[in-house]
């Protein structure tokens, strides 16, 4: 069932050519969040790899990873790619607000003109 005024009146309507958003992101800031995710995901890819080798031939590079790293990287990523959603179903069986079921979708967005 449809909420909100079905008929609103003339003054606390939408103006026509006025966005709802205007403190929204502009079309520059979409595009450079896109180039950022695109390069953090070509930088996790060769550190990975690197890491990799590195455990490979019996060394111990992970000693030199730091979480804050990881976790900018990864925020990069999400930002210009979306995140996974996360949906978690609120009817336990107990009666609490636990849930019983956390479902995860990941979306896969590619880049137009990438593949």
């Amino acid at each position: 069932m449809p909420k909100g005024n079905p008929n609103p009146s003339p003054e606390t309507r939408f103006k026509k050519g006025v966005s709802g958003n205007p403190g929204g992101k502009t079309k520059k800031h979409r595009q450079l969040e896109m180039k950022l995710a695109v390069k953090a995901a070509r930088i996790r890819e060769r550190m990975l790899s690197s890491l990799q080798d590195n455990l490979d031939a019996g060394g111990d590079a992970l000693q030199f990873i730091e979480g804050a790293t990881l976790k900018l990287i990864k925020d990069s990523e999400d930002r210009g790619f979306g995140m996974a959603i996360a949906t978690v179903d609120n009817k336990s069986s107990d009666g609490s607000m636990s849930p019983d079921r956390i479902t995860r979708e990941i979306i896969d967005v590619k880049p137009k003109g990438k593949e």
